[in-house]
């Protein structure tokens, strides 16, 4: 399951967080979340919301987050693999 979507909330001018758990401003601290999960979050987010004004809308990362991640955890996996740890 690609998790390549974030999720930017009108209301509070700011991203969802991982976990649908929180806001931030900053994109590299932003949720990642697949294309079910967004439909899921916006459907129930922008069920009250004015025509053509959503509450809610999904984006897709910037790849050089996506970039940076993937780099990030395979060298996370390098780490593991050479300290058991």
């Amino acid at each position: 399951m690609e998790r390549n979507l974030l999720i930017w909330s009108n209301e509070r001018g700011m991203w969802w967080k991982a976990s649908r758990y929180g806001y931030t401003t900053l994109t590299h601290e932003a949720g990642r979340f697949s294309q079910a999960e967004a439909d899921q979050i916006l459907a129930a987010a922008n069920v009250a919301a004015e025509p053509g004004r959503p509450n809610e809308v999904a984006c897709i990362a910037p790849w050089r987050t996506w970039a940076a991640e993937e780099f990030q955890h395979a060298a996370t996996l390098h780490f593991v693999s050479q300290t058991g740890v």
